[in-house]
């Protein structure tokens, strides 16, 4: 005869709550200032041709104003450069939303001045641009590689508007076209 023994284990637990007898809290205040950046755009023109008439044939029209973008250079340490990139999307005609097909804008090389004085060759790469429907991406338009002292410093790069024109195709279509520019600025690494 098997005998089994079971033995039986009971476990109690036991909880006590006790009084909170001190309790203490601290409210702390966070706090953040922002400021615009030291590197920035602070306004841009665009080119605009204005009304022209069409001739069936392929044309040619010249901007009726420049492209100007103004840059603020408030870095402490201005020992690295910066670059401007350009990026023209395609013209659509308002009424229908077509695209200005096989058009081509070309966009010469500008002057850099800095607090109204013309910057040297040897300080910057001014890049001139052909830009068609189907390119719409960031291309280089100038990169500045000088290095300053002042506490800020405006940059004014001009294009002036004989430099600047629309290549329309034979047999583009009447109507009231517009595209948006985009301009990037973006810092480089530091100059060693």
């Amino acid at each position: 005869m098997n005998k089994t023994v079971m033995f039986s284990l009971a476990a109690t637990c036991l909880f006590a709550v006790l009084p909170v007898e001190a309790m203490a809290e601290k409210n702390t205040t966070m706090e953040v200032q922002l400021s615009k950046s030291q590197l920035s755009l602070e306004k841009v023109s665009s080119p605009a041709f204005g009304t022209q008439k069409l001739t069936g044939e392929a044309q040619i029209l010249v901007a009726q104003e420049d492209l100007t973008i103004t840059i603020e250079d408030g870095r402490a340490e201005k020992t690295s450069g910066w670059s401007v990139y350009y990026r023209l999307y395609a013209y659509q005609n308002s009424k229908d939303k077509e695209n200005l097909a096989q058009a081509e804008t070309k966009i010469g090389q500008g002057e850099l001045r800095v607090n109204g004085e013309l910057v040297g060759k040897e300080d910057y790469q001014a890049h001139p641009l052909s830009v068609k429907e189907t390119n719409q991406t960031d291309q280089p338009l100038l990169q500045y590689h000088g290095s300053a002292t002042a506490d800020a410093i405006t940059y004014i790069y001009t294009v002036t508007k004989e430099n600047i024109s629309l290549q329309l195709p034979k047999g583009t279509k009447a109507g009231s076209y517009s595209a948006q520019q985009m301009i990037s600025l973006r810092d480089l690494p530091e100059n060693n």
